[in-house]
């Protein structure tokens, strides 16, 4: 009998498989750090928009809602003194191309999974979604390559869809931030994403008046509406798994699962 697989399940071993780009301690990202003449801490801004070409860092900025928004800003800007936008456009995809390759080609069941996540992430309707358009405008040449192209794809349609729950429910991307965090054990300190004392003495007291947190941790209607979120999420991100079938579904997570993100 075919193991049921969910949406949710499916976005989440995309984004698995997308996020080897972030791996900092890897050889292949270093080189692509390198490339960029920035250190990973102010790169991971610029690669995300990279595909996107020479737009304004405000426009950056408006696209990654989970961040501080003045921090975003600035960490476009001063990757853009190291590499252009158009010499970043090209350095990213050169060397994600080629570190995908090295880390997923040859891997067992390498093909299905290509023409599974290319199945999935040519069913996206990319009308309002400008991160995951602007990765889909890529053209990858390696076969890991391709895997990487369409699971980034995959991931960025699941993000935009997250942050329209997010919206629908009411709050913003530093509350639902700080909110997750919080939930899953965080104190003050762990909030990360570059949030500092002073994003923290904003956002709390805006939980706290919305009957979400109370001394640090989410009261049972933040955890609710936590939940619904996440279950917002699941119906904006259906599309792209529409075009498998269960079979396909569960298959497309086991292969994606056995995945090694961290080979030499």
């Amino acid at each position: 009998m075919t193991q049921t697989v969910t949406v949710r399940e499916a976005g989440r071993a995309a984004t698995r498989l997308a996020l080897f780009q972030f791996q900092w301690d890897t050889p292949p990202i270093e080189r692509l750090m390198d490339r960029l003449g920035v250190p990973a801490t102010v790169g991971y801004y610029s690669v995300r928009v990279a595909p996107l070409g020479d737009v304004p860092p405000m426009v950056a900025q408006a696209l990654m809602p989970f961040f501080p928004v003045p921090l975003v800003a600035k960490m476009v800007t001063k990757a853009r003194e190291a590499s252009s936008a158009a010499e970043t456009r090209e350095i990213v995809r050169e060397e994600l191309d080629r570190s995908a390759d090295e880390v997923f080609g040859g891997q067992d069941g390498l093909e299905e999974l290509v023409d599974l996540a290319e199945a999935a992430a040519s069913e996206i309707d990319i009308c309002g979604r400008p991160l995951t358009t602007a990765w889909a405008s890529y053209e990858w040449e390696t076969t890991g390559g391709r895997l990487f192209g369409a699971a980034t794809v995959l991931r960025e349609h699941r993000g935009e869809g997250h942050w329209f729950a997010v919206r629908q429910a009411g709050l913003t991307g530093d509350e639902v931030h700080m909110l997750s965090r919080f939930a899953s054990g965080r104190d003050r300190s762990g909030i990360g994403h570059g949030y500092r004392p002073k994003d923290l003495d904003r956002v709390i007291p805006s939980l706290e008046r919305k009957g979400l947190l109370v001394d640090d941790r989410p009261t049972d209607r933040g955890v609710v509406l936590l939940d619904e979120i996440e279950k917002g999420t699941d119906v904006f991100d259906r599309d792209p798994w529409s075009a498998l079938d269960a079979g396909q579904m569960a298959r497309f997570v086991e292969l994606a699962g056995a995945i090694d993100l961290k080979r030499d």
